[in-house]
């Protein structure tokens, strides 16, 4: 079988890179390890939540990368059905789309092997072309597919397709999707996939093997928003506001900063760099997170590898089970946050664990050398698949310009 020996990939991206949050960081640990074969694009837009990267630590991180920037249109609050439907489901993409044709972006973006999307809606930019378009789990929940709530999820999720993921024709799932891919794949009728966790660099997060607090030390890190959890989190951290046996820290910035801030045993550090941040994560004993708005955490890993026993809701069941010897479900209230950080304190011999162990696991396991070695090797794998699907019968040279 002949192969493609120079790949042309292509990510898009939902945000400016400068962002720097957990997509962005997916995405410049990956570029750390590109292939000598593979030729990367970038397509980012000019949507900043809050820069935290600098531009020349972007440009930095993205040496040697072709960058494409495109217009993102901001979904409006519209009212009643029309601000549901019309200004969230059929609007902002779709303006995207017509930007990028406008201002002639749209065939260089078209002009690659194969797309892997970090907002799989930008999928609408590739239809009608014969490459695998490769969604992925970061910012979209399989789950709510395969299981909607109620009539009104079922309907909303099946528009949402055929508005939307119509093009994509592969699917990058990530462990704990395991069981219920398949019915997803029929769903989507996906041929070009591939199940890997996310990564973590351990060269940063490491633990510190000889550390001792008086008090302990509790660490949260993510953007300051509810969906986080932070409406379990303020109202516990007040309601242990008084306790003198623990401290919480918090890293981050977002709409409820300043309710944070006010409470009496927090330190508020900010944004922190990746040094910075791995720093404090060796100085804190236990990571609580009771996020419900994540696909894959990967604070929660970058807390494992620090060595840290980890407290998150049960929202993320499924996800790190194989760290169950470091790691909690708790049920998604106050309560069962409140009553269990309370026995630790009772019983410090709860949260004690062989952090060498757990070290090592993850840097077995899911350190980011391993993990994007893994990655490209799909990649490749890929290109060379649809290939030989859809063009090796091919005699005529012209029919196989694109590869």
């Amino acid at each position: 079988m002949v192969i493609k020996k120079h790949i042309r990939l292509t990510f898009f991206m939902l945000t400016d890179l400068r962002t720097g949050r957990g997509t962005e960081n997916v995405l410049f640990n990956l570029l750390r390890y590109i292939p000598k074969n593979i030729d990367v694009t970038i397509i980012e837009t000019d949507h900043v939540v809050q820069e935290r990267i600098s531009l020349d630590e972007v440009k930095k991180l993205t040496a040697g990368c072709n960058i494409i920037r495109i217009h993102k249109h901001p979904y409006r609050k519209g009212k009643m059905l029309r601000g549901v439907f019309v200004d969230s489901i059929l609007g902002p993409r779709y303006k995207d789309l017509k930007c990028a044709k406008s201002s002639g972006l749209l065939p260089e973006i078209r002009k690659t092997d194969i797309v892997y999307l970090f907002l799989n809606e930008y999928s609408i930019f590739f239809k009608g072309v014969d490459i695998p378009v490769i969604g992925s789990c970061h910012t979209f929940s399989i789950n709510y597919f395969v299981n909607p709530k109620n009539l009104l999820d079922r309907v909303y999720a099946r528009y949402l397709h055929w508005l939307y993921f119509k093009s994509i024709n592969g699917f990058h799932y990530f462990p704990q999707y395991n069981s219920i891919f398949n019915k997803f794949k029929d769903k989507w009728h996906l041929k070009y996939n591939f199940s890997l966790p996310n990564g973590i660099d351990t060269s940063i997060f490491y633990p510190n093997y000889n550390k001792q607090n008086k008090k302990l030390k509790f660490l949260f890190v993510a953007a300051l928003e509810y969906s986080k959890g932070l409406d379990i989190l303020i109202p516990l951290m007040k309601k242990m506001e008084s306790n003198k046996d623990i401290e919480f820290h918090i890293v981050g910035t977002g709409p409820v900063e300043d309710k944070v801030k006010e409470i009496g045993n927090v330190k508020y550090h900010g944004v922190l760099t990746n040094k910075e941040l791995a720093k404090l994560y060796r100085g804190c004993d236990i990571f609580i997170y009771p996020s419900h708005s994540d696909t894959y955490s990967l604070v929660t890993l970058q807390a494992l590898s620090s060595g840290l026993y980890v407290l998150t809701g049960n929202f993320f069941n499924g996800i790190f089970d194989d760290f169950n010897k470091y790691l909690e479900y708790l049920p998604m209230n106050v309560d069962a946050f409140y009553n269990r950080i309370n026995e630790i304190i009772k019983d410090r011999k709860i949260i004690e664990h062989n952090k060498k162990e757990e070290y090592e696991y993850v840097k077995n396991n899911y350190d980011w050398e391993i993990v994007a070695k893994k990655f490209y090797n799909n990649i490749r794998e890929i290109v060379n698949l649809h290939y030989k699907n859809n063009y090796s019968g091919h005699k005529d040279k012209a029919s196989l310009e694109h590869y």
